[in-house]
C-alpha cells in the first residue's frame, strides 16, 4: 500500500519539558494517514459495526486513558518514545472518528522512573480508570502491576516476563513483543518453505540484544517443525572481528544443511556470499530482521559495484521482516517534530504503544463498552478478558496476536531478488516456485 504522505504544523513555544508534554497531549492531529489495522476498529470484527446498533451507548463524553510515564528524571529516554507513540495513538484514534464516536484524550501520571512514585500514580489511577496504560521504563514495576491487578484494573505495559505477567493475569498485558518468538516464527515460516533443511547453524551478533534473545530461543527449541530440525550448533560474531572466512568453515564442519545469519547487512553479505562460494543452496540461508534494513538502505541508495556484485550473487536466500509490507504508517513527520523539542536526534516513537491504543478502541468497540462508573468493575473484567488473549490484528508496523497476555509479533518471509526483497507466501512456496510474492519493503 501507497505512504500516504502527511501535513503537519505544529507550533510549540519551549517549555520545561512536563508542560510542554502537558500541552501537546491535549492536541488532536487530523492528518489522513491511516490507522493501524484494516478498519481499526475491530478484532476479526467480532461483533461487528452492523450490531453497534443494538448495544448500550457511551457514558461518558470522553475516554480518558491514563499513562504513567517518566516525563521527568535522568533516564527518561524510552519513556519518551514511549510517551510519543500514546500520543500519537490518541491522536490517529480521534482523526478517525474516536471510539464509538467519542474522541480519547490523554491523562499523564508523570512517575519520573521511581517505583514508588509509579506506584501512588497507579493506586489513583485505579479509582476510576477503565484502562491504563503503563508504566513505561525498564525499572522494576511489580508492586505498581500488583496494586493494579488487586484492583482488577488492566493494564497495558512494557513488561513482557512471562514470570511478571503470570501472577496478574489477565490484568497485565505486554505490548512489546519477545525477539525470541518471533525468530521462531520465522524459522517455521522458512521450514515450510524449505523442508529438505535438518541442521540448522546459528550466527547472531553479539552487540544487539535482540540478535543474542532471538539466538537464545532457538537454542531452546527442541526442534523446528516437530522434530526433524536439529541445532548444529552457534557462533557469536562482534561486527567486524570475526569476519573471516574460517567462521563459515568451522560452521559447515558440523555438517549443517542450513544457516541462519543474524547479523547486520555487511556482516549478511560477507558470511552469505562465503556460503554461496562454498556452494550452500541459496535457499539454505536465512537472514534476519536487522540485515533486511540495512540491504534495504544499501539498493535504495545506489550501492557501489561491489555491494551490488554481491547482493545479485545471494539472489534466492531467504530473509524475514518483522515490519507489515502492506501497512505502513509514515512517521517522518511527526518524528521530526518529536525530535525538534527533545534533546536527542535519536529519538524514536513507540510503535507498541500506538498499537496498545489501537487494542483498546478495538476491545471497547467489539465490547460495546459504556465507560460508566456504574458498569466499571464489570467492564473491566470484560476488557481484560479480551485484551489476555486476541486474533491476529494488523497494527501500526507489524501485524500481531496477544497469548495469554505476551504480544506475538507474525514475521514475514521474504526472499532477495534482482529487484530486492519480495514477499512469500510459504503454504504455497514449498518448492520455490509458484510463489504468492509481493513487494516488500525493509
Amino acid at each position: 500500500m501507497a505512504i500516504l504522505a502527511i501535513a503537519l504544523a505544529v507550533c510549540i513555544v519551549l517549555l520545561p519539558t512536563a508542560l510542554y508534554f502537558q500541552g501537546f497531549f491535549s492536541q488532536q492531529n487530523t492528518s489522513p494517514i491511516p490507522p493501524p489495522g484494516p478498519g481499526a476498529g475491530s478484532n476479526g470484527d467480532k461483533g461487528g459495526s452492523g450490531s453497534q446498533a443494538l448495544l448500550p451507548p457511551p457514558s461518558v463524553t470522553q475516554w480518558p486513558f491514563p499513562i504513567l510515564t517518566a516525563i521527568t528524571g535522568n533516564d527518561s529516554r524510552e519513556d519518551l518514545a514511549a510517551a510519543w507513540g500514546f500520543d500519537y495513538g490518541i491522536q490517529r484514534v480521534n482523526a478517525t472518528g474516536g471510539i464509538r464516536g467519542i474522541p480519547a484524550s490523554s491523562v499523564l501520571h508523570d512517575t519520573s522512573g521511581n517505583p514508588d512514585k509509579a506506584l501512588t500514580e497507579m493506586t489513583a489511577v485505579t479509582k476510576d480508570a477503565l484502562v491504563a496504560f503503563g508504566p513505561t521504563g525498564s525499572e522494576n514495576f511489580e508492586t505498581v502491576h500488583k496494586a493494579a491487578a488487586t484492583a482488577k484494573l488492566p493494564h497495558i505495559s512494557s513488561a513482557n516476563a512471562p514470570g511478571l505477567r503470570t501472577p496478574f493475569a489477565p490484568y497485565l498485558i505486554s505490548c512489546t513483543a519477545d525477539p525470541g518468538r518471533d525468530a521462531e516464527g520465522a524459522l517455521r515460516l522458512w521450514v515450510t518453505a524449505t523442508p529438505a533443511i535438518s541442521k540448522l547453524y546459528v550466527f547472531y551478533d553479539t552487540t544487539l540484544p535482540a540478535s543474542v534473545s532471538r539466538e537464545e530461543r532457538v537454542k531452546a527449541l527442541l526442534g523446528i517443525k516437530g522434530s526433524s530440525v536439529s541445532l548444529a550448533g552457534s557462533v557469536g560474531v562482534d561486527q567486524d572481528a570475526d569476519r573471516q572466512t574460517g567462521a563459515v568453515s568451522t560452521a559447515m564442519a558440523t555438517g549443517a544443511d542450513a544457516y541462519y545469519l543474524d547479523v547486520n547487512a555487511e556482516d549478511f553479505l560477507f558470511f552469505a556470499g562465503a556460503l554461496r562460494a562454498a556452494g550452500v543452496p541459496a535457499s539454505s540461508i536465512l537472514g534476519g530482521p536487522d540485515c533486511v534494513q540495512g540491504l534495504s538502505d544499501l539498493l535504495a541508495t545506489a550501492p557501489d559495484a561491489g555491494t551490488e556484485s554481491a547482493v545479485n550473487n545471494l539472489e534466492g536466500v531467504y530473509a524475514y521482516s518483522l515490519t507489515s509490507p502492506e501497512e505502513l504508517i509514515n512517521w517522518d513527520v511527526f518524528g521530526q517534530a518529536a525530535k525538534g523539542h527533545v534533546d536527542d536526534a535519536d529519538l524514536p516513537i513507540a510503535a507498541d504503544y500506538v498499537d496498545a491504543v489501537f487494542l483498546v478502541k478495538q476491545a471497547i468497540e467489539t465490547l460495546g463498552l459504556t465507560g460508566g462508573p456504574q458498569k466499571l468493575p464489570e467492564e473491566r473484567e470484560r476488557l481484560a478478558a479480551w485484551l489476555y488473549n486476541t486474533d491476529e490484528i494488523q497494527g501500526a508496523l507489524t501485524t500481531y496476536r496477544i497469548e495469554n497476555g505476551e504480544k506475538v509479533v507474525l514475521p514475514h518471509l521474504l526472499r532477495l531478488e534482482s529487484s530486492g526483497f519480495v514477499a512469500i507466501d510459504a503454504a504455497q512456496d514449498t518448492a520455490d516456485t509458484g510463489a504468492s510474492q509481493t513487494p516488500a519493503q525493509g
